[in-house]
């Protein structure tokens, strides 16, 4: 599939900073054929709190590498807590709060998500979340 742009879930950045190579070819292929690799404030947060000497120089690159999509407190916060609930009442608990921001910032802005984390392919079956699971990789 092509796209313009994407939203890469920090699953996919944390895979890549440990040279994961068939991952680290799929990013190189999206942005070869001149797609937008995009993060949200809760990714750069994850990226943040994983931060090690040894990778920090990679993370910088990922962050200036990718444009930054904004975060509406006013939206996504309630918004995310309603994808939790409905993933939870469809019998599918989401394991972390953050990955329903994540969801929530990718559905405003109308973005798919890239992924390599169940939780999304959960989130998209109650909700309008377009994602790209790479779980197989």
């Amino acid at each position: 599939m092509t796209y313009s742009h994407v939203l890469v879930d920090t699953s996919v950045w944390v895979r890549v900073l440990r040279g994961h190579r068939p991952l680290i070819q799929r990013l190189g292929a999206l942005v070869d054929s001149g797609t937008a690799l995009l993060i949200c404030g809760p990714v750069e947060l994850e990226l943040g709190v994983g931060r090690t000497r040894r990778n920090s120089d990679q993370a910088d690159r990922v962050l200036a590498g990718s444009r930054m999509i904004p975060l509406d407190p006013r939206i996504d916060f309630t918004e995310a807590a309603v994808l939790a609930s409905l993933s939870r009442a469809a019998g599918r608990p989401i394991r972390s709060p953050m990955d329903c921001l994540i969801a929530q910032v990718a559905i405003r802005h109308d973005v798919t998500l890239v992924h390599v984390d169940r939780d999304f392919v959960a989130i998209a079956e109650v909700s309008s979340l377009r994602q790209e699971s790479w779980l197989e990789e």
